[in-house]
């Protein structure tokens, strides 16, 4: 992509912002369980929400707003929210 020299200072500022996407309904609902029962494992999230949560969960690790808090006695990974979520 080119652009003149008079318009390359505002084309570089665009580039240098992070691109902020909203959060789906299911990602806010899963954030919500999350932050309101403290450490919970996907199985637990599933059963509330009623839905399957693997793809949701993955998003919000993948955005840093939920993290591995240890596992259950069952095996399944718990998550807790991250400060970035604070």
């Amino acid at each position: 992509m080119e652009t003149t020299a008079r318009f390359a200072d505002a084309c570089a500022r665009l580039f240098e912002r992070p691109v902020e996407r909203g959060l789906s309904q299911a990602a806010l609902e899963t954030l919500a369980i999350v932050a309101y029962l403290g450490p919970c494992s996907r199985p637990e999230i599933a059963r509330l929400r009623g839905v399957a949560a693997d793809s949701v969960v993955a998003g919000l690790v993948e955005r840093g707003l939920i993290a591995e808090a240890g596992r259950e006695e069952g095996g399944a990974v718990c998550y807790r929210t991250t400060p970035l979520f604070e």
